[in-house]
């Protein structure tokens, strides 16, 4: 168990005299009482439950308090957040296997989000009350071949269900909507495999699901996957100095995607709204790499 007590200030010199606006003067957030506590229970060796409930903050940087105006917004407040967590982390036979679940609820007052308000210019805005749910999943298994070679597969999720719980911006209603830019789920798959002859071999596939566009959930992206791979094989060159000689593809299947989004993009100009920005193609590469321990 444990609290966090924080109180920040800060001052403001405004240089700029062109307009009638003087924001020089101190100014001070309000006091935040951040407390935690957690607990665990070993129900076996190497196995174990855990809860923990605990509150933290976040103030708001200087980027996301200045308007395009040059102006500093001094009526944001730090959002603030209560985490509700309960888990398990466990090993199993003989240590071979490794597992982690985690089922979590993240409630946050004034969360800081950036809003659009012209062509390549945002403004900060507090957003009311939102709710973070969500589980996570891991495990990766150690396998033993013959030959020294050892294979690692390994498997990890995340599954989120984020939503605007009170949200009122500019009259419009958002309270219940999904929060944009958030996947509904991202899944990775892969393998390691190494040898005691050099080779090396990793495989991975990471499937995302689609994504909110905007506050109002008018659209969202499509789910995609993307499959990355990479071999290498390392070889002593004399003592104290190996080479590793390596190659991948990245996007091995080519897949057409949307890396990020902008959320709430604003069109200008007659043009429709970017919200998009495509993932990279297909694409190779390779390398040599030289390790010498002096």
């Amino acid at each position: 168990a444990g609290f966090n007590l924080n109180t920040t200030s800060y001052s403001l010199t405004d240089l700029f005299t062109s307009d009638a606006v003087n924001q020089s003067g101190t100014y001070r957030f309000e006091t935040v009482f951040s407390p935690r506590i957690g607990t665990s229970y070993a129900i076996g060796t190497g196995k174990n439950l855990y809860a923990s409930v605990s509150q933290g903050f976040s103030t708001p940087t200087v980027a996301e308090t200045l308007t395009p105006e040059g102006q500093i917004n001094t009526d944001l407040q730090p959002e603030t957040g209560t985490n509700y967590e309960i888990g398990f982390k466990g090993n199993w036979l003989n240590n071979i296997l490794y597992t982690e679940i985690a089922v979590y609820s993240i409630q946050i007052e004034n969360l800081l989000v950036a809003q659009r308000v012209a062509e390549d210019q945002y403004v900060g805005i507090n957003a009311g009350k939102t709710t973070h749910n969500g589980a996570e999943f891991l495990a990766n298994y150690r396998l033993l071949l013959k030959n020294g070679m050892v294979v690692t597969p390994y498997v990890s999720a995340a599954f989120n269900f984020f939503k605007f719980d009170t949200f009122i911006n500019n009259d419009t209603d958002f309270s219940g909507n999904k929060l944009p830019g958030v996947p509904n789920y991202s899944v990775n798959l892969g393998f390691d495999l190494k040898s005691a002859t050099g080779f090396e071999f990793f495989g991975n596939f990471r499937s995302v699901g689609e994504m909110p566009l905007d506050d109002t959930n008018s659209g969202a992206t499509a789910a995609y996957g993307v499959l990355n791979l990479k071999a290498g094989y390392r070889f002593i060159l004399f003592k104290d100095a190996n080479i590793n000689l390596y190659a991948g593809a990245n996007n091995a299947l080519d897949e057409r995607y949307a890396s990020s989004i902008v959320p709430n993009a604003v069109g200008f100009g007659g043009r429709a709204p970017r919200y998009f920005y495509p993932g990279t193609p297909r694409n190779y590469y390779g390398g040599i790499q030289l390790n010498y321990v002096f």
